[in-house]
């Protein structure tokens, strides 16, 4: 691969980066929203808790796809990290987490 095709796929790779922090951010807030309508005793907020659910799934399993297509990038550039570097793991933990207290509220009320 040349060069300059690698600096188009190093410039596609953070933007999809960058794509998927937002996206992480946007989940993050609406859980952290619907933990707080659940512990308000929103009867809406458990339904809208499991679409949210789906969306986190769904969008785990595109983190993941950018992921090995880092891993791959990094593979080929020589191992480098450069600026690229996401915690997924950190953001799994903390997703499961979030989700554990959700179905918490859902049970509770």
């Amino acid at each position: 691969m040349s060069a300059s095709e690698l600096a188009k796929e190093e410039e596609r790779l953070g933007w999809e980066v960058e794509t998927v922090r937002l996206q992480l951010q946007d989940l993050m807030v609406e859980m952290r929203g619907l933990q707080d309508r659940a512990r308000d005793g929103d009867v809406g907020a458990p339904k809208e808790a499991l679409a949210t659910v789906r969306s986190v799934r769904e969008f785990l399993g595109k983190a993941g796809d950018v992921e090995a297509k880092l891993h791959d990038f990094k593979r080929r550039q020589g191992g480098g990290e450069g600026q690229y570097v996401l915690d997924l793991d950190g953001a799994r933990a903390s997703i499961r987490c979030r989700l554990d207290r959700l179905r918490r509220c859902q049970h509770s009320g």
